[in-house]
């Protein structure tokens, strides 16, 4: 960096990503998602811009090397029950790839 001119902020980065030319950004890295309003009324507004077939891909793939363990099994259990489910954890902790496998579970 030349300067702290050069370092952005959360606000500049915010800022940056709502530019209608960014939307490629925010679609390929959807947990930013919850953040953008303009992907939000998208997903409201029933303009679906996911390519199913490409993420059932990725998801079929992840599936070859998950290994169901009881916290998973019991997450399940929660979920064909209760309908909902809030997973929370530290980074790597399996939550993206627990919820790509309830996907496929087909509940």
């Amino acid at each position: 960096m030349e300067s702290a001119n050069d370092i952005m902020s959360l606000l500049d980065i915010v800022d940056f990503l709502e530019y209608p030319e960014n939307m490629d950004i925010v679609r390929k890295h959807y947990k930013l998602w919850l953040e953008s309003t303009y992907i939000l009324s998208m997903v409201f507004n029933q303009s679906i811009f996911i390519d199913c077939e490409s993420l059932l891909c990725d998801i079929e793939e992840d599936s070859r090397r998950f290994v169901e363990t009881n916290c998973y099994n019991e997450c399940l259990d929660i979920l064909e029950k209760e309908r909902m489910l809030l997973l929370l954890g530290m980074p790597s902790t399996g939550k993206i790839m627990s919820t790509k496998m309830f996907a496929i579970k087909k509940i």
